[in-house]
């Protein structure tokens, strides 16, 4: 008798094209379901580094969403009866990608990387599902005075400004609606969403 929690599929590979920046093509590399939910541990691997988008289900519900940025290899944990996994190479190499997914409970934390580069006006930044503190780093460390992270509520009210040198492990990022960072002119940046996921 089949186990109505066995998966479709447990394991994909795939190799991903040589990308410009920002990134390559989004790739689905795992689509796959069961017959009823389980929690479900999801290790993601690269030879360098990707974006996965990892979309799940528990039941006919619309799918939950997460957006990773890998730098090598991940864990995530989900209850889910559907999985649908795509990844984007991130390198100018040519990357192998690779997942596994077994069954079983996991608490993992993982990162949404933004990059860019400052225009000394506010930048607005897509705040990722389940992202909770916010952290702004500098090719020029002696810029972070000049710089800050803004938090908007959903009603577009301002109502936390704090600047770059002052942020300590990250800004939480609470229920805000929208999330800015202001950079001095010409200074790359990267910003650090950390997810509870």
């Amino acid at each position: 008798m089949v186990d109505p929690c066995e998966l479709s599929l447990r394991f994909a590979r795939e190799r991903l094209r040589l990308a410009s920046s920002p990134g390559g093509k989004l790739v689905e590399i795992l689509a796959a379901e069961a017959g009823r939910p389980a929690h479900r541990i999801i290790e993601l691997w690269g030879d360098a580094p990707f974006d996965a988008t990892v979309a799940w289900s528990a039941g006919a519900s619309r799918p939950k969403e997460a957006e990773l940025s890998v730098s090598r290899g991940t864990r995530i944990g989900v209850f889910a009866r559907t999985l649908v996994i795509k990844v984007r190479n991130t390198s100018k190499l040519e990357n192998a990608v690779g997942l596994a997914v077994s069954d079983g409970f996991l608490n993992s934390r993982n990162i949404r990387q933004l990059t860019g580069t400052g225009d000394g006006t506010p930048q607005e930044l897509v705040i990722p599902a389940y992202a909770e503190t916010l952290s702004l780093e500098l090719s020029d460390h002696s810029q972070l005075p000049s710089a800050s992270i803004v938090f908007e509520d959903g009603f577009d009210t301002s109502n936390a400004v704090t600047p770059g040198d002052k942020q300590g492990n990250g800004v939480f990022v609470g229920a805000a609606g929208k999330a800015q960072i202001l950079v001095p002119n010409g200074v790359a940046w990267r910003a650090l969403f950390h997810l509870g996921l």
